[in-house]
């Protein structure tokens, strides 16, 4: 390499190097900045089955969607499994027949179905859910935005307790296989 290509590569090295130091920093401080948000108790919802201690729980009264009619149908005394899907996302409409099935088996668990569909896609998803959710509840969220700020993606989960406080949420496909959700649920719908 002669100097005047070894200068040029420098400066190349040196150009590239400090576009990624600023995208670097510049996600530290997005990052930062999120997590010191507090505008909204609930965090991201992880993708996996965690459980949410004492501390973090919390009602769905406290969440920015509370006024969703879906979120006033949470009743004290049953378990609550709130399910959003939307009629794109394939793997929400995959696991829809679980979850009936789930509903179907736990009596005291009460199974809400949010659909999170733009406005224009909406006759798509209430002629899905005619044609194929027979059982729980389903309601359609003003508050997309909202809601799928919180998510990984869909298809996203809440479950409540008997005292209608938040004890898990996650963003997963569940099916048959799900067992350490399906222990949980056992375990808060026997008490």
């Amino acid at each position: 390499m002669n100097p005047a290509e070894r200068k040029t590569f420098f400066q190349f090295r040196l150009i590239l190097s400090g576009l990624i130091l600023i995208i670097c920093l510049t996600l530290f401080y997005l990052s930062r900045k999120q997590k010191n948000s507090s505008l909204h108790p609930i965090s991201v919802a992880p993708t996996s089955f965690e459980f949410l201690p004492p501390s973090k729980q919390f009602s769905i009264s406290e969440l920015p969607w509370k006024k969703d009619v879906f979120s006033q149908k949470i009743s004290k005394g049953s378990v609550t499994y709130i399910n959003y899907w939307a009629e794109w996302c394939e793997p929400c409409l995959k696991e829809i027949p679980f979850l009936q099935n789930l509903s179907k088996s736990h009596k005291n668990l009460d199974v809400i179905f949010v659909n999170v569909d733009n406005k224009d896609d909406r006759k798509k998803a209430q002629f899905f859910w005619k044609k194929n959710i027979s059982v729980g509840q389903s309601y359609y969220s003003s508050d997309k935005k909202k809601i799928l700020q919180f998510t990984r993606g869909l298809p996203y989960h809440q479950i409540y307790n008997q005292d209608k406080k938040l004890v898990m949420h996650f963003t997963k496909t569940v099916d048959k296989k799900s067992v350490k959700l399906m222990n949980f649920l056992k375990k808060l719908t026997f008490k």
